[in-house]
Protein backbone atom coordinates (compact mmCIF):
# COMPACT_ATOMS: atom_id res chain seq x y z
CA UNK A 1 0.00 0.00 0.00
CA UNK A 2 1.42 3.37 -1.01
CA UNK A 3 2.08 6.09 1.53
CA UNK A 4 -0.09 9.20 1.28
CA UNK A 5 1.42 12.37 -0.16
CA UNK A 6 -0.46 15.66 0.23
CA UNK A 7 0.60 18.40 -2.18
CA UNK A 8 -0.62 21.73 -0.81
CA UNK A 9 -0.39 23.94 -3.90
CA UNK A 10 -2.06 27.19 -2.80
CA UNK A 11 -3.50 29.41 -3.82
CA UNK A 12 -1.70 32.46 -2.50
CA UNK A 13 -3.58 34.68 0.00
CA UNK A 14 -5.42 31.73 1.49
CA UNK A 15 -3.45 31.50 4.77
CA UNK A 16 -0.70 29.44 3.14
CA UNK A 17 2.01 31.12 5.24
CA UNK A 18 0.08 30.44 8.45
CA UNK A 19 -0.42 26.81 7.46
CA UNK A 20 3.25 26.37 6.64
CA UNK A 21 4.27 28.00 9.92
CA UNK A 22 1.93 25.63 11.76
CA UNK A 23 3.36 22.57 10.04
CA UNK A 24 6.95 23.56 10.71
CA UNK A 25 6.36 24.66 14.32
CA UNK A 26 4.67 21.35 15.16
CA UNK A 27 7.11 19.07 13.33
CA UNK A 28 7.68 16.61 16.19
CA UNK A 29 4.07 16.56 17.37
CA UNK A 30 2.84 15.95 13.83
CA UNK A 31 5.39 13.21 13.34
CA UNK A 32 4.01 11.45 16.41
CA UNK A 33 0.64 11.53 14.65
CA UNK A 34 2.14 10.02 11.51
CA UNK A 35 2.60 13.20 9.42
CA UNK A 36 6.00 14.22 8.05
CA UNK A 37 6.60 17.82 6.98
CA UNK A 38 10.13 17.35 5.61
CA UNK A 39 13.30 19.35 4.91
CA UNK A 40 13.04 21.76 7.86
CA UNK A 41 11.75 24.70 5.79
CA UNK A 42 8.52 26.71 6.06
CA UNK A 43 7.60 26.13 2.41
CA UNK A 44 9.03 23.80 -0.22
CA UNK A 45 9.75 26.51 -2.76
CA UNK A 46 13.27 25.35 -3.67
CA UNK A 47 12.23 21.72 -4.00
CA UNK A 48 9.47 22.43 -6.50
CA UNK A 49 11.59 24.90 -8.43
CA UNK A 50 14.20 22.16 -8.80
CA UNK A 51 11.54 19.72 -10.01
CA UNK A 52 10.06 22.08 -12.58
CA UNK A 53 13.52 23.07 -13.85
CA UNK A 54 14.56 19.39 -14.09
CA UNK A 55 17.43 19.89 -11.65
CA UNK A 56 15.80 17.16 -9.58
CA UNK A 57 13.63 14.24 -10.65
CA UNK A 58 10.41 13.01 -9.09
CA UNK A 59 11.98 9.55 -8.70
CA UNK A 60 14.93 11.06 -6.83
CA UNK A 61 12.73 13.15 -4.55
CA UNK A 62 10.47 10.16 -3.87
CA UNK A 63 13.50 8.07 -2.87
CA UNK A 64 14.70 10.90 -0.62
CA UNK A 65 11.30 11.12 1.07
CA UNK A 66 11.14 7.37 1.58
CA UNK A 67 14.57 7.43 3.20
CA UNK A 68 13.51 10.25 5.51
CA UNK A 69 10.38 8.35 6.54
CA UNK A 70 12.53 5.31 7.37
CA UNK A 71 14.67 7.35 9.80
CA UNK A 72 11.90 7.77 12.33
CA UNK A 73 10.75 5.24 14.86
CA UNK A 74 7.19 6.44 14.46
CA UNK A 75 5.49 5.08 11.33
CA UNK A 76 4.87 7.84 8.78
CA UNK A 77 1.48 7.44 7.15
CA UNK A 78 1.49 10.73 5.22
CA UNK A 79 3.91 13.31 3.86
CA UNK A 80 2.90 16.94 3.35
CA UNK A 81 4.64 19.25 0.88
CA UNK A 82 3.53 22.86 0.55
CA UNK A 83 4.29 25.69 -1.85
CA UNK A 84 1.70 28.19 -3.03
CA UNK A 85 3.91 29.07 -5.99
CA UNK A 86 2.99 25.77 -7.64
CA UNK A 87 -0.34 27.09 -8.81
CA UNK A 88 1.35 29.87 -10.80
CA UNK A 89 2.63 27.29 -13.28
CA UNK A 90 0.65 26.45 -16.38
CA UNK A 91 1.59 22.79 -16.59
CA UNK A 92 1.73 20.63 -13.46
CA UNK A 93 2.13 17.32 -15.26
CA UNK A 94 5.56 16.68 -13.76
CA UNK A 95 3.93 16.37 -10.32
CA UNK A 96 1.63 13.61 -11.56
CA UNK A 97 4.68 11.33 -11.64
CA UNK A 98 4.51 11.23 -7.84
CA UNK A 99 1.56 8.89 -8.31
CA UNK A 100 4.04 6.15 -9.23
CA UNK A 101 5.35 6.31 -5.66
CA UNK A 102 2.58 7.70 -3.46
CA UNK A 103 -1.16 7.94 -3.05
CA UNK A 104 -1.31 11.62 -4.00
CA UNK A 105 -3.89 14.16 -2.84
CA UNK A 106 -3.97 17.76 -4.04
CA UNK A 107 -4.99 20.40 -1.48
CA UNK A 108 -6.14 23.74 -2.90
CA UNK A 109 -8.07 26.64 -1.36
CA UNK A 110 -10.40 28.66 -3.57
CA UNK A 111 -10.99 32.27 -2.61
CA UNK A 112 -13.54 34.55 -4.22
CA UNK A 113 -11.75 36.11 -7.18
CA UNK A 114 -12.65 39.71 -6.34
CA UNK A 115 -11.27 39.56 -2.79
CA UNK A 116 -8.31 37.50 -4.01
CA UNK A 117 -7.39 40.15 -6.60
CA UNK A 118 -7.52 42.90 -3.99
CA UNK A 119 -5.33 40.91 -1.59
CA UNK A 120 -2.85 39.90 -4.31
CA UNK A 121 -2.57 43.51 -5.40
CA UNK A 122 -1.72 44.61 -1.85
CA UNK A 123 0.85 41.83 -1.48
CA UNK A 124 2.62 42.78 -4.70
CA UNK A 125 2.97 46.31 -3.37
CA UNK A 126 4.05 45.15 0.07
CA UNK A 127 6.93 42.89 -1.04
CA UNK A 128 7.68 44.28 -4.54
CA UNK A 129 9.10 41.10 -6.08
CA UNK A 130 7.53 41.87 -9.47
CA UNK A 131 8.45 45.35 -10.76
CA UNK A 132 5.62 45.21 -13.27
CA UNK A 133 3.02 44.96 -10.50
CA UNK A 134 4.73 46.71 -7.59
CA UNK A 135 3.86 50.29 -8.49
CA UNK A 136 0.69 50.16 -10.59
CA UNK A 137 -2.68 51.46 -9.50
CA UNK A 138 -5.47 49.05 -8.70
CA UNK A 139 -7.17 49.80 -12.03
CA UNK A 140 -3.93 49.03 -13.85
CA UNK A 141 -3.59 45.83 -11.85
CA UNK A 142 -7.13 44.71 -12.73
CA UNK A 143 -6.40 45.31 -16.40
CA UNK A 144 -3.79 42.54 -16.12
CA UNK A 145 -6.00 40.03 -14.31
CA UNK A 146 -5.86 37.56 -17.22
CA UNK A 147 -2.23 36.95 -16.25
CA UNK A 148 -3.41 35.22 -13.09
CA UNK A 149 -4.61 32.11 -14.88
CA UNK A 150 -4.86 30.01 -11.71
CA UNK A 151 -7.95 31.88 -10.47
CA UNK A 152 -9.88 30.71 -13.52
CA UNK A 153 -10.97 27.86 -11.29
CA UNK A 154 -12.92 25.86 -13.84
CA UNK A 155 -9.90 25.62 -16.13
CA UNK A 156 -7.31 25.17 -13.39
CA UNK A 157 -9.26 22.53 -11.47
CA UNK A 158 -9.98 20.79 -14.77
CA UNK A 159 -6.22 20.57 -15.36
CA UNK A 160 -5.75 19.05 -11.89
CA UNK A 161 -8.55 16.56 -12.50
CA UNK A 162 -6.93 15.42 -15.73
CA UNK A 163 -3.65 14.74 -13.92
CA UNK A 164 -4.74 13.38 -10.54
CA UNK A 165 -8.41 12.46 -10.86
CA UNK A 166 -11.32 14.34 -9.33
CA UNK A 167 -11.44 11.91 -6.39
CA UNK A 168 -7.93 12.98 -5.35
CA UNK A 169 -8.61 16.71 -5.12
CA UNK A 170 -9.18 18.30 -1.71
CA UNK A 171 -10.76 21.66 -2.48
CA UNK A 172 -11.48 24.16 0.28
CA UNK A 173 -13.70 27.24 -0.12
CA UNK A 174 -11.79 30.05 1.58
CA UNK A 175 -14.67 31.78 3.34
CA UNK A 176 -15.15 32.32 7.08
CA UNK A 177 -18.48 30.51 7.02
CA UNK A 178 -16.73 27.44 5.57
CA UNK A 179 -13.89 27.62 8.12
CA UNK A 180 -15.51 28.17 11.54
CA UNK A 181 -12.30 27.22 13.36
CA UNK A 182 -10.00 29.11 10.98
CA UNK A 183 -8.00 28.15 7.89
CA UNK A 184 -5.34 26.11 9.72
CA UNK A 185 -7.97 23.84 11.27
CA UNK A 186 -9.69 23.58 7.89
CA UNK A 187 -6.41 22.49 6.31
CA UNK A 188 -5.92 19.87 9.02
CA UNK A 189 -9.31 18.42 8.18
CA UNK A 190 -8.36 18.29 4.51
CA UNK A 191 -5.36 16.10 5.27
CA UNK A 192 -7.28 13.91 7.71
CA UNK A 193 -5.64 15.30 10.84
CA UNK A 194 -8.52 15.14 13.27
CA UNK A 195 -6.48 15.20 16.49
CA UNK A 196 -4.98 18.69 16.82
CA UNK A 197 -4.94 18.79 20.61
CA UNK A 198 -1.72 20.25 21.97
CA UNK A 199 -0.60 21.64 18.62
CA UNK A 200 0.49 25.26 18.50
CA UNK A 201 -1.37 27.48 16.04
CA UNK A 202 0.64 30.59 15.07
CA UNK A 203 -0.84 34.06 14.95
CA UNK A 204 -2.06 35.43 11.65
CA UNK A 205 0.98 35.65 9.37
CA UNK A 206 1.72 37.96 6.43
CA UNK A 207 -1.30 40.30 6.63
CA UNK A 208 -1.80 42.98 4.01
CA UNK A 209 -1.27 46.66 4.70
CA UNK A 210 -4.21 49.03 4.85
CA UNK A 211 -5.09 50.75 1.55
CA UNK A 212 -3.59 54.03 2.83
CA UNK A 213 -0.25 52.43 3.75
CA UNK A 214 -0.27 50.43 0.51
CA UNK A 215 -0.66 53.63 -1.51
CA UNK A 216 2.34 55.05 0.33
CA UNK A 217 4.35 51.86 -0.25
CA UNK A 218 3.40 51.78 -3.93
CA UNK A 219 5.41 54.96 -4.49
CA UNK A 220 8.57 53.65 -2.82
CA UNK A 221 11.25 52.08 -5.07
CA UNK A 222 11.99 49.14 -2.77
CA UNK A 223 12.48 46.81 -5.74
CA UNK A 224 15.21 49.08 -7.09
CA UNK A 225 17.42 49.08 -4.02
CA UNK A 226 21.05 48.22 -4.56
CA UNK A 227 22.13 44.59 -4.43
CA UNK A 228 22.79 43.49 -0.87
CA UNK A 229 20.06 45.69 0.62
CA UNK A 230 16.93 44.20 2.10
CA UNK A 231 14.00 45.26 -0.14
CA UNK A 232 11.47 43.99 2.37
CA UNK A 233 13.01 45.69 5.38
CA UNK A 234 10.92 48.83 5.28
CA UNK A 235 7.82 46.74 4.73
CA UNK A 236 8.53 44.85 7.93
CA UNK A 237 9.10 48.06 9.87
CA UNK A 238 5.77 49.49 8.68
CA UNK A 239 4.04 46.20 9.46
CA UNK A 240 5.31 46.26 13.05
CA UNK A 241 4.39 49.87 13.74
CA UNK A 242 1.20 50.59 11.82
CA UNK A 243 -2.30 49.10 11.96
CA UNK A 244 -3.08 46.68 9.20
CA UNK A 245 -6.03 45.00 7.63
CA UNK A 246 -6.36 41.27 7.20
CA UNK A 247 -6.63 40.08 3.63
Amino acid sequence: MKRMLFLHIGAQRTATTSIQSFMRANFQALLRRGYLYPFGVPRHFSLFNALFSCRRTVDGVAADLAERCARWQQPVKAIVLSDEGICLRNDLSVLARFRDHFDVRIVLSLRRQDTWLESWYLQNIKWQWNPGLSHCTFDQFLARRDEFHWISYDRFVGHLQSLFGAENLRLQVFEKEQMPDGPVAAFCRQIGLADTGGLRVPEHVNPSFSPAISEFMRRLPLDRQAAGDDPGGLARVVLRHRPHRRA
